[in-house]
């Protein structure tokens, strides 16, 4: 093998590599994401709002629909007929008197022969038309003025707005359900931090406690306590591990994200900086800011015009009309020369309403009804949302407390856990008081991420009541 073909395999080895890695960087990349990251990721892939996007499609087509109502609608037609039987008409027999008549006139019967009346003559049976009949038309016409379709126009623009509300609370809803999961492995993955620094913890103090008794300065049930403690610990943790691997599928849930696939979360917690709580008062609620407020006020508008359509029902409506065309009759199937035949028309049709067995005056009446309880219910989500606020606000405030007392909580629990197993060192306090401490401590520390957990989910709910989530 020449240079040139060792060099060449080379690049090609090293264009391989580098092609390895780089697909492997992007499907890490892809498989990390922040909280927004995966909230976005969740609204593109989620079949929920997939299937909200493609209302707002329907609801666009729909008034594309009704707007072509409006528009001028031009058809044409070619026609071929052939009559197998001609069709025939009876006529009066009104040959025979007038050739009797014309016999009389002429001398050729005497003027004594009476005429005969064609009343008493049996009908006659004529053939008229051709066997072959063509027509070619064209034909125009143009809604003028009508009450339904102007309003319908205005209710497909509504619809519009109502389905891009719909998909935009279905975006609410997916952000928030995305959120309270993200959170919830945040939290557990903190978790198995603090219990494996327990572990490494009491491992030193399990380490110490058994060369201590290995020199007989402590008694064996010491050991086998601070053992118990560390087994303990370890039972633990391999809980948490599945207890992550849970909340880890159900985040990918959330996110319709493929169940097989690691993911990696790139926001972190620090339980040290929390946002400053806001005493958030009633004041600062604004009903209208919530998608549920604007989708109940779509829908209190669509009701009034469909009651403002019945209304129009008795008002008349206006069409104009052209055609133009031609006919050619033959009996035989040739279609050449100048027997074409121009037939062409103009016109109007207005259809006014008369009586209709008072149907539009019940329709009228049901259309009053829906917008009125189209009204009551924005007042009963005034007030739902009033109650929802209120709710959160003290859900809100009262984990933030909780979260600071167990913050206090901990710290306290570290201090008594570090001088108990400094007097322990010294000869002047007990192995059980150590393990007590242990104890106290691991206690505060779950009771600090349960409140840590429940405070984030407050926060994703207070937002909502807030109507924060956009």
């Amino acid at each position: 093998m020449n240079n040139n073909s060792r060099i060449i395999n080379i690049k090609y080895v090293w264009l391989l590599m580098l092609f390895f890695v780089c697909t492997n960087f992007s499907s890490i990349a892809q498989n990390a994401f922040s909280l927004k990251e995966a909230q976005d990721y969740a609204i593109k892939n989620n079949p929920n709002n997939q299937m909200a996007k493609l209302d707002v499609d329907f609801a666009t087509a729909q008034k594309n629909e009704v707007r072509a109502i409006g528009l001028p609608q031009i058809n044409g037609s070619i026609d071929l007929k052939d009559y197998i039987n001609i069709p025939q008409s009876v006529l009066p027999n009104f040959i025979a008197p007038a050739i009797v008549g014309t016999l009389k006139e002429l001398g050729q019967l005497p003027a004594s022969v009476p005429v005969p009346d064609p009343a008493d003559l049996p009908p006659i049976q004529a053939a008229f038309g051709t066997k072959y009949n063509l027509s070619a038309n064209a034909s125009l016409s143009q809604l003028i003025f009508s009450s339904d379709y102007l309003v319908g126009l205005q209710a497909s623009k509504t619809f519009i707005d109502l389905s891009r509300k719909s998909l935009e609370r279905s975006d609410i809803e997916t952000k928030a359900a995305v959120a309270k999961a993200y959170y919830g492995v945040l939290v557990n993955r903190e978790r198995i931090k603090i219990i494996d620094a327990n572990i490494t913890r009491v491992k030193k103090l399990k380490d110490d406690i058994e060369a201590l008794t290995e020199n007989g300065f402590a008694e064996l049930i010491d050991k086998d306590r601070v053992e118990v403690t560390f087994n303990n610990l370890e039972t633990e943790k391999e809980k948490f591990v599945r207890i992550i691997q849970l909340t880890e599928a159900l985040l990918k849930f959330q996110m319709f994200f493929p169940i097989d696939q690691q993911i990696t979360l790139k926001d972190s917690l620090d339980i040290k900086q929390l946002p400053a709580f806001d005493e958030t008062d009633k004041s600062k609620l604004n009903v209208s800011n919530r998608v549920e407020y604007s989708i109940l006020e779509k829908s209190l508008k669509l009701n009034e015009l469909s009651l403002k359509r019945y209304k129009g029902g008795y008002l008349p409506s206006l069409v104009g009309y052209a055609s133009a065309g031609y006919s050619y009759l033959t009996p035989t199937l040739s279609f050449y020369g100048d027997q074409w035949i121009p037939i062409a028309l103009v016109g109007a049709t207005l259809n006014i309403p008369i009586f209709d067995g008072f149907s539009k005056h019940y329709k009228i009446q049901q259309g009053s009804i829906n917008v009125q309880k189209s009204k009551m219910q924005i007042k009963q989500f005034e007030q739902a949302a009033l109650l929802e606020f209120s709710s959160a606000q003290i859900t809100y405030s009262n984990s933030l407390s909780s979260l600071k007392n167990q913050q206090r909580n901990v710290v306290l629990a570290e201090n008594v856990y570090n001088t108990t197993k400094i007097k322990y060192e010294q000869g002047i306090g007990s192995n059980t008081d150590v393990i007590n401490a242990d104890a106290s401590l691991k206690e505060s520390q779950t009771n600090l991420f349960a409140a840590l957990y429940d405070y984030y989910i407050a926060k994703v709910d207070m937002d909502k009541a807030l109507g924060n989530i956009k």
